[in-house]
């Protein structure tokens, strides 16, 4: 693993050899994946770079800013929307605040990367999605282990009919309880707002319910239903595990989202294809670029494989995600049609998950999130 960070692309690209046709990227909030996400990919990059922030709180943004080499701070949302020098945002703000935001800058005239999940429910997504075609705008969700040559992998494989007739999927994705405190958003800070969409299906969860669709329609399955759900109430309909029993077409699986994990739990991103010739298992999905493993094991005993795949310039699922990106505006400028590669991302792609999830909180019995 550290020979793989290590690899990893680290020099940065000062402000003066950018170019001057950069995208020209503003953040709206002050969020902790935002450096990861957003700013080192684009520090990297000579046609990229994060020329704003804004943030609820105006000292949060200013030290956010100063901390990461951002130029300028926006008093507010609507200020940084406003600026006439910003092409594109990232909206990396509460789950229920994503379909407001990106709304809003599609129709001040920027392009949007949004944050997974897409909305708060499939009704928001769509929505965000006729404003894209009204605004002529990119819309994508940063649903960056699509972008990573892992994701390709794992589809190819169930694509080759090696595995024989695929008869379940499973996908879970686990976070140590470490990492999401009571008061976190992700908890609708302590259960005291129902409308900041939280919950471990909507912070981990959609990652698994992207992943088990992914493998699904590879196996050659568009239709989804829920059969089950159980779930952990942290708070009121604010759930810290869950697990939704799935069927794709004829193929039976399962879902699992987990915020609970004790604090020496180790993160989990697990997909599990078994077939009726053999079975694909792949481990750390969502962060490949820091380690994963793609087993294949026969059943006959003919074959087995670990395989690890990683991009050529050993760069970060987030890199590529951001290439992707600026890839799609530039062809937009071009008057071109966005291409999002075989990748996931578009925002129709968004609202199929979107319903995916709707439809597990349904069966539960609390109806689809709702945020602002």
């Amino acid at each position: 693993m550290a020979e793989r960070l290590w690899a990893v692309p680290w020099q940065t690209v000062s402000m003066e050899v950018k170019s001057p046709t950069a995208l020209r990227i503003g953040i709206l909030g002050a969020a902790t994946i935002a450096p990861l996400a957003i700013v080192w990919p684009a520090s990297q990059k000579v046609d990229v770079v994060v020329t704003a922030v804004a943030a609820r709180d105006l000292l949060r943004a200013e030290d956010f800013a100063r901390r990461h080499g951002i130029p300028k701070v926006h008093t507010s949302y609507e200020a940084l929307l406003s600026d006439p020098d910003i092409d594109a945002v990232y909206v990396p703000t509460p789950n229920g605040l994503h379909r407001d935001w990106s709304v809003k800058a599609m129709k001040a005239g920027k392009h949007v990367l949004c944050e997974k999940p897409f909305a708060a429910n499939k009704e928001d997504a769509a929505e965000m999605l006729k404003v894209s075609k009204e605004t002529d705008k990119v819309l994508m969700e940063a649903f960056h282990y699509r972008f990573h040559p892992l994701a390709k992998e794992m589809e190819k494989v169930v694509l080759s009919g090696k595995l024989g007739k695929i008869v379940r999927i499973d996908v879970a994705g686990e976070l140590p309880s470490l990492f999401v405190p009571d008061h976190d958003i992700r908890y609708n800070i302590g259960g005291r707002d129902p409308k900041l969409a939280g919950g471990a299906l909507m912070d981990i969860g959609p990652y698994a319910v992207n992943c088990f669709r992914l493998l699904a329609r590879a196996a050659g399955v568009q239709n989804f239903e829920v059969v089950n759900v159980t779930a952990k109430e942290k708070f009121p309909k604010v759930e810290s595990w869950l697990k939704a029993e799935m069927t794709a077409g004829h193929i039976p699986g399962s879902i699992t989202a987990s915020m609970e994990m004790s604090l020496l739990g180790i993160f989990k991103a697990r997909a599990v294809v078994q077939g009726e010739l053999g079975t694909m298992t792949v481990e750390n999905f969502i962060v490949p670029f820091v380690y994963h493993t793609l087993t294949v094991n026969m059943k006959d005993g003919s074959s087995e494989s670990v395989q690890q795949h990683y991009d050529e310039e050993h760069r970060t699922t987030y890199h590529l995600q951001l290439d992707a990106f600026a890839e799609a505006v530039q062809r937009k400028q071009q008057r071109k049609q966005p291409i999002f590669d075989s990748a996931g991302g578009t925002p129709e792609d968004a609202i199929e998950n979107m319903d995916v999830i709707d439809k597990i909180y349904t069966k539960l019995g609390w109806g689809p999130r709702v945020g602002y």
